[in-house]
């Protein structure tokens, strides 16, 4: 009887932590992630950007235990010859709401914006509404 009371009270403690699961603690989150889709399309992906249209090649986002992150971003236009462009920002991120929604603050481009992370994937909402999806 013992035993079962001890299983039950251990499923109960379990049940009610805040935290979706250990992956999403600051510490396990830190490191590099690959773009892998945008707005659901895998890589390479079409976006539109002003009156341009470019396809999104690779992507990096990287966490670092500073609280601070930098990503970058190679597109191919599709104006001209193709010409090769790269986007990059940088700033902090804090884990907000029972470690599982990130908020990002983008220094350089003075905008800020919000993600999911859970496993080994991160969800950043851009401004525009896109997803864009990391993994490592």
């Amino acid at each position: 009887m013992r035993r079962l009371v001890a299983v039950i009270a251990v499923f109960f403690l379990g049940a009610c932590t805040n935290e979706i699961d250990e992956s999403t603690r600051p510490e396990n989150i830190v490191g590099d992630y690959q773009l892998v889709s945008v707005a659901g399309a895998p890589l390479p992906a079409a976006r539109q950007l002003d009156s341009v249209t470019a396809l999104i090649i690779s992507g990096q986002l990287t966490l670092s235990p500073d609280h601070s992150w930098t990503e970058t971003i190679k597109l191919r236009s599709n104006a001209g010859a193709g010409q090769l462009l790269v986007q990059s920002g940088s700033g902090s991120w804090t884990i907000i709401r029972d470690f599982a929604y990130l908020a990002f603050t983008d220094i350089r481009n003075g905008y800020q914006f919000s993600g999911t992370a859970a496993g080994r994937t991160i969800v950043l909402q851009n401004t525009d509404g896109t997803e864009m999806v990391y993994r490592r």
